[in-house]
């Protein structure tokens, strides 16, 4: 086991673990396919199904078949899945209208139909070229389930993942304001770091001037989208070319400080998001996504009462990788398997940039294998 996880990156010199090309998806691409998760499954699970991606996890950490069918066996059985009919076609959704009918989860087969019949006549590549700078201008819905998901299977050849991915995020898509327009990045010194940013916003809560939102995270977040005062105050945060490293830092340190599902997810995002930035072909949509995906940040802390963000140094005693590796294996849960993840993912890539043992830090907490 040893010698295996570190051939995948449990020894902290190699680099195989960041591999944008995985080895082999056979094993994986099997259980998927056994599982038939079609129209039954997402109608009645559709932001939480996290099969494809603790399978893909698997095989990053291990690929071992016997840890698959451990996680895939339980996984089935705890949801109980059940195998509806094909639905009767719908003939809705067209090239010209898609947009209209986004932000209602009651259209998600509406979408899965529309999207699916894409496939033969435009194929993966184009299919992404067109969706996804459109998707990427509101990727957080909620607790970014889309992004995180789409990060695990945009580089994987199944028509029946990806489809379902694009209609879950088109499900949960929704339009912001023209005014939202003229929010944009400041290049360099000019603007400021994300906790200036996260200070104004807790300020401007304490003087009133933002509105205090009430209901559940995601209609906190989509309120948020549609508010001028918002968008004011996010409005400056500064651009350079390690913009997303920087966020990753800063949301790593914000998990630390308020671990919870959000920001859980955020962390989680940042990966999904440096993944889905390869499938965008111009600057400008990667860019409106990077800014997109900051004012998700931005909502997820308004969101969950605005703490106090600590200015973090990793401990120097953080365990290596390969004992992360074997007790995110043994716990069973899915949340912790998502989230180290991530984590193994963004340290490698982010290897050596400012403060990146914060991101291997995040995986070592979530396991209690160190003290914040």
């Amino acid at each position: 086991m040893e010698k295996e996880e570190e051939k995948k990156g449990g020894d902290d010199s190699k680099q195989s673990v960041v591999d944008e090309q995985e080895s082999d998806y056979s094993v994986m691409s099997s259980l998927y396919k056994d599982a038939k998760l079609t129209q039954g499954f997402f109608g009645k699970n559709q932001e939480v199904n996290h099969l494809t991606m603790i399978l893909n996890s698997i095989h990053h950490f291990s690929g071992r078949e016997e840890d698959y069918e451990n996680f895939y066996n339980r996984y089935v059985n705890d949801y109980d899945i059940e195998i509806e009919s094909q639905q009767t076609p719908c003939l809705d959704i067209t090239d010209k209208n898609w947009q209209n009918y986004s932000n209602n989860k009651e259209n998600y087969q509406k979408f899965q139909q529309y999207f699916g019949s894409k496939w033969e006549l435009m194929g993966k590549k184009n299919i992404l070229k067109i969706y996804l700078p459109v998707l990427t201008k509101n990727p957080s819905c909620g607790f970014f389930h889309p992004l995180i998901k789409m990060g695990h299977t945009c580089y994987l050849e199944d028509t029946t993942e990806i489809t379902n991915t694009l209609s879950v995020w088109a499900c949960c898509y929704f339009q912001k304001p023209d005014y939202f327009n003229i929010v944009t990045f400041k290049k360099g010194d000019e603007g400021e770091g994300l906790e200036n940013i996260f200070d104004k916003l807790r300020e401007s809560r304490e003087m009133q001037t933002l509105e205090f939102i009430s209901g559940t995270h995601e209609e906190r977040i989509n309120k948020l989208f549609q508010s001028k005062e918002f968008y004011h105050l996010c409005s400056g945060y500064q651009k350079n070319d390690d913009t997303l490293k920087q966020l990753t830092i800063s949301v790593c340190s914000l998990y630390l400080d308020k671990p919870c599902f959000a920001t859980m997810h955020l962390v989680e995002a940042c990966e999904g998001l440096r993944q889905t930035l390869q499938m965008l072909s111009k600057e400008g949509d990667k860019e409106d996504a990077i800014f997109q995906f900051y004012l998700g940040i931005c909502a997820t802390y308004v969101s969950i009462g605005m703490p106090k963000v600590s200015k973090l140094i990793a401990p120097t005693n953080l365990p290596p990788w390969s004992t992360i590796y074997n007790k995110t294996l043994l716990s069973h849960d899915e949340h912790v398997l998502l989230l180290v993840y991530a984590c193994t993912k963004l340290y490698y890539m982010y290897k050596g940039f400012k403060n990146y043992e914060i991101i291997r830090w995040v995986a070592a907490s979530e396991l209690n294998l160190t003290k914040n």
